[in-house]
């Protein structure tokens, strides 16, 4: 997902890993990392 505000002039990019109907891990460009959202997201934030 990306969110845009101020036009262009600022974009913030969302990604969101799910599994199971359960979300696991995001990334969000804000941060520039990985964060996992359950236990099950932590090794794939921390490769």
């Amino acid at each position: 997902q990306c969110y845009f505000t101020n036009g262009t002039e600022r974009v913030r990019l969302l990604t969101r890993y799910i599994y199971n109907r359960e979300e696991y891990v995001r990334f969000d460009s804000d941060v520039g990392e990985y964060r996992p959202v359950t236990e099950l997201g932590r090794p794939d934030a921390e490769y």
